[in-house]
């Protein structure tokens, strides 16, 4: 979600895409919305099945599938997505607030991925303390 989003902001999507991400960011709302609600038991099967009808225009099949995913097959994984996305964009944020006119977005990413399938929480202080240690660095050459 956090590429998807990154590629929207740097203009890679014609308007025809980009209208087209943004209805999947208010499918991906939804999702988010239902599969608390059901886990919470706010939201009945037959009630998420209606909404994904009524406002995501899903068939009634697909509604199903949906559902059925997110009550039993892969549950809170819309969420985990989007906390994820807002996890990356709080840690480049940090990043790029330390190395103030030094970030580099490529070098971020570059870093950021070299860490693999990590969670951003655990990558987080480990690039925030490098980032000081540049930063540092930096202010010593200068003086």
């Amino acid at each position: 979600m956090y590429a998807e989003e990154l590629m929207r902001q740097k203009g890679f999507f014609s308007p025809k895409e980009e209208l087209a991400q943004l209805a999947k960011q208010i499918w991906r709302a939804y999702r988010i919305v239902l599969d608390v609600g059901l886990h919470t038991g706010d939201v009945s099967v037959e009630e998420a099945e209606k909404i994904l009808r009524d406002k995501v225009f899903l068939t009634a099949g697909n509604a199903k599938k949906e559902i059925y995913r997110y009550s039993s097959r892969e549950p809170m994984q819309a969420i985990t997505y989007m906390v994820g996305r807002f996890q990356i964009e709080e840690l480049k944020e940090n990043y790029k607030a330390i190395l103030g006119s030094a970030f580099s977005e490529a070098e971020f990413h570059k870093r950021f991925l070299s860490y693999g399938p990590v969670p951003p929480t655990e990558i987080a202080p480990v690039m925030l303390d490098e980032a000081r240690r540049e930063a540092v660095a930096a202010q010593k050459k200068v003086n």
